[in-house]
């Protein structure tokens, strides 16, 4: 996939227009992080975590006005930093063996009113070295209403290229006045 059809998938999520403060977790090569660099704000930051420290080398430190940060780590295995503005899982959600932890972690880490931005398979049947914890649209709308955000909002598909299920995007907010 290319930044530009990365960047129509998340173009209809609500960013407000003030800088603001997301991660992109499990960002590999940084296809999803360029997408929401050129939809963030000027004066914005993105905190790009990934495993696979070669991977973020092509990743550049500035791209459309929004500063990127990134850090070889593993994500399953750090505490989230609190006070995030967003948070973006494109295709990494899916190696969470315990997602509803997760989740839960992951709505402690967003300010209220923070956004969850997802991209996933719609399949629920894994496949071990590729998508070995399927999470479909259903499962994640479940998942999410009990850790403190809002219903997700279908904001993007397209067919998988391996043919198992589309490809979703959908965002979340996090309730104002919920704790997760």
């Amino acid at each position: 996939m290319r930044t530009k059809e990365a960047k129509a998938l998340i173009a209809d999520v609500p960013f407000r227009a003030d800088g603001q403060r997301w991660m992109d977790l499990g960002c590999g090569d940084g296809v999803f992080t360029l997408a929401l660099a050129e939809l963030l704000p000027a004066g914005s930051t993105i905190e790009a975590w990934d495993i696979n420290g070669a991977a973020l080398e092509n990743i550049p430190v500035h791209h459309s006005g929004v500063g990127i940060q990134t850090r070889t780590i593993d994500f399953l295995r750090t505490d989230l930093p609190s006070g995030m503005d967003g948070i973006l899982l494109a295709n990494a959600l899916h190696f969470v063996a315990d997602q509803q932890r997760f989740l839960n972690e992951v709505g402690n880490a967003l300010t209220p009113g923070g956004l969850l931005l997802v991209a996933e398979y719609d399949t629920e049947i894994p496949v071990p070295t590729w998508v070995p914890h399927p999470i479909g649209k259903r499962r994640l709308a479940t998942l999410l209403s009990t850790h403190g955000s809002n219903a997700p909002t279908l904001i993007g598909k397209r067919p998988s290229t391996y043919g198992r299920g589309d490809l979703y995007t959908v965002f979340a907010e996090r309730s104002a006045s919920s704790d997760p």
